[in-house]
């Protein structure tokens, strides 16, 4: 089906690019002397002008993708050390260097700027397409990369990868076919990626590991995961960060995917996560049948012991994702705040192993959890401590389907979590029969009469508890 999908997409896409020669294509992004030789796409002041890939071509190119070009763009990226490379606007085939996994290696500062039918291609997949290795002030900006990919092999493999150095934009790319992550930038700092399309990644669709000072936002990723890792096991994310510091996630859409819509975490050899923000992000239809376990629209979850990260997960809309709409584990500290969660097949918000979290105003709305004993809207697992629920708002509607969620906050720790639990205010003709409740929640008497009472409060928590009423009516 994603492969489908995919075939689809590169068809239409192609369907769309220029019908011109390299003369006018050459024509249409102008000579290089008539570029300015500071500002626009120049990317070093006073390091002269833009590079234009044409020259690099043969006097009469293959427009249409079919002619392999890796030494001439490999050439031109070389050539533009410390200014822009121009690509031109159609598809240009590349492969894999002999002894490498790549196809294309940028090691100095430079630009490579384009439009979306600007498209470098590779057909045999398990590679990258576009790699840098320490380099600083490097700006990629609206071009594609098209891929063999979905195969769900080849871990390290992806077709857009920057590794270590400062200083790094990527703006506008669109990703397609990747058989592992689509855009992946590990050890590096201030790193931005913005704007961008991943399609069809098999893995995540975009990756940062150990960076530091991110932002990820305003990104497109769909049609992901399935990948499987060593073990066997089937994985994948729409968006994963993993053991950065002060990273911010946010406007992003994640749809129609195989695993988590975000995850944040550190790996047993890797750094906590410290700083990460979580903001303003849309995730839909996002499961992992084959590994439930780690199914939810946001995962957070560290391998080593609880870790005092201070991610804040705020005003996202999860609808329909996996097992939990948030999921929280080892990671102390954590806000979950303001979030809007539809329809998650078990608990809306789960706390597993974690201290010190905050879970208020969040709207949980038909959970199901007629599949496993325990669930809720959500649910303090046994091992969370001292976490803060306050007001939330669970409800099964029945405009959003048949939820079975139990409308309240789940507390499984029989009073030793020392959580801080706000009173639930509820209302019945008569107190509660079943279901888990503490001390001082209440009942409001939705049929009072004359001489009955306002209701009745939870004296001693329990399932249902001890209830007494109160209010006398005279």
């Amino acid at each position: 089906m994603f492969r489908t999908a995919l075939t689809a997409l590169a068809l239409a896409s192609a369907a769309f690019l220029p019908g011109c020669s390299p003369a006018q294509a050459k024509a249409a992004f102008g000579s290089p002397t008539d570029r300015p030789p500071d500002g626009g796409f120049v990317l070093v002041e006073g390091q002269g002008r833009a590079v234009d890939l044409l020259d690099y071509l043969p006097p009469d190119p293959a427009i249409d993708g079919t002619v392999d070009y890796t030494e001439e763009v490999q050439n031109a990226i070389d050539a533009a050390a410390g200014r822009t490379l121009v690509l031109p606007d159609f598809p240009i085939k590349v492969s894999e260097r002999p002894g490498t996994n790549w196809c294309l290696l940028v090691t100095q500062p430079m630009s490579i700027v384009g439009s979306p039918s600007s498209v470098l291609r590779e057909t045999a997949g398990a590679t990258q397409i576009l790699r840098a290795t320490e380099v600083s002030h490097l700006r990629y900006v609206g071009f594609t990369l098209d891929g063999n990919g979905q195969h769900g092999d080849a871990l390290a493999h992806g077709l857009l990868q920057v590794h270590f150095g400062t200083n790094i934009t990527i703006d506008g790319v669109t990703v397609r076919g990747s058989d592992a992550d689509g855009i992946a930038v590990a050890n590096a700092r201030d790193v931005r990626v913005v704007n961008c399309r991943v399609f069809g990644a098999s893995k995540a669709g975009i990756y940062l590991s150990d960076c530091k000072n991110g932002v990820v936002s305003n990104n497109v990723v769909t049609y992901f995961g399935g990948h499987r890792a060593p073990g066997n096991a089937v994985v994948g994310a729409g968006i994963q960060l993993s053991s950065n510091r002060n990273v911010l996630c946010d406007g992003n859409v994640i749809s129609d995917g195989t695993g988590m819509g975000i995850f944040v975490n550190a790996g047993s050899g890797g750094a906590k996560p410290l700083g990460t923000t979580v903001t303003g992000n849309r995730i839909e239809n996002v499961y992992n049948h084959a590994n439930a376990s780690v199914s939810s629209g946001i995962f957070l979850a560290n391998s080593n012991a609880d870790r005092a990260t201070q991610t804040l997960v705020s005003a996202n809309s999860i609808r329909s994702c996996g097992r939990y709409g948030i999921y929280v584990e080892r990671h102390a500290g954590a806000s979950i705040v303001g979030n809007s969660i539809t329809g998650s097949s078990l608990s809306g918000i789960l706390v597993g192993a974690a201290q010190d979290v905050r879970v208020e105003d969040n709207l949980v709305l038909n959970s199901n959890v007629s599949n496993l004993y325990g669930e809720a809207g959500i649910r303090l697992s046994s091992n969370a401590q001292r976490v803060r629920a306050a007001g939330n708002w669970i409800k099964n509607l029945p405009q959003y389907g048949a939820g079975t969620a139990l409308e309240l906050v789940a507390d499984e720790s029989d009073g030793l979590g020392e959580h801080e639990l706000e009173a639930r205010v509820l209302s019945a003709s008569a107190p509660p029969q079943s279901g888990d409740f503490q001390r001082g929640d209440q009942v409001h008497n939705s049929q009072p009469t004359l001489g009955g009472y306002a209701g009745w409060i939870c004296v001693e928590g329990g399932s249902p508890g001890v209830w007494r009423p109160f209010g006398r009516i005279e």
